[in-house]
């Protein structure tokens, strides 16, 4: 199933690896490496209008989202109700 993320980016759902919320997850050095290192790859896509708030993490690039992503977790999971607790609730699907 396709699943939009943001502005005209659509993705397969067996494409995507994680949803991580930009707020709660970049605090960490590891994370800000890593997106760093996706942007320096050009594997980096901006799919937003103002604010990205959310980032996912697919087979061979990283989008970063302006849409929330507890609502990208439900478009991937309709059954999804709260928050996965996991990496203090950074990860919301993975």
């Amino acid at each position: 199933m396709y699943i939009h993320i943001g502005k005209e980016t659509v993705v397969l759902d067996r494409e995507i690896m994680g949803i991580f919320d930009l707020d709660t997850s970049t605090v960490g050095k590891v994370t800000k490496e890593y997106l760093n290192h996706a942007q320096r790859e050009n594997l980096l896509q901006e799919s937003f209008d103002n604010i990205p708030l959310a980032f996912v993490v697919c087979n061979e690039r990283v989008v970063l989202s302006g849409i929330s992503p507890a609502t990208l977790k439900k478009r991937v999971d309709p059954g999804f109700v709260g928050q996965d607790k996991r990496e203090g609730g950074s990860v919301l699907y993975g």
